[in-house]
């Protein structure tokens, strides 16, 4: 089991987790905005190819099985390290506008 199942981690340390990844493999110069928007979408479609033409019955049904949810898990991790790295490169400070978006009564989440 991994240290991350361990503990929990706050998004800045989960965001510097992904960012030491990229830095040591040497993949800075491919993560810029529109590499990075891409990677988000392409994931997101990857995503949403696990629940074509199967309806919420059958999707909760196989959930439960370790390889379908390893699956599913594995391509949300995927969007979540491509949306930190966005939002660090693009500077935006998410815990900050979620934090503001939900004093102001926005609706974003």
């Amino acid at each position: 089991m991994s240290k991350l199942h361990d503990k929990k981690y706050p998004l800045n340390e989960l965001k510097k987790i992904f960012l030491d990844n990229v830095s040591s493999k040497d993949w800075e110069e491919n993560y810029h905005p529109t590499n990075l928007a891409t990677a988000i979408a392409i994931s997101s479609i990857d995503l949403l190819k696990e629940f074509q033409w199967i309806d919420s019955e059958d999707f909760w049904q196989n959930i439960g099985h370790s390889n379908d949810k390893q699956k599913i898990s594995k391509k949300v991790i995927n969007i979540l390290r491509y949306l930190l790295i966005f939002a660090e490169i693009a500077e935006i400070d998410l815990i900050d506008y979620i934090d503001n978006s939900l004093t102001t009564k926005q609706n974003v989440l």
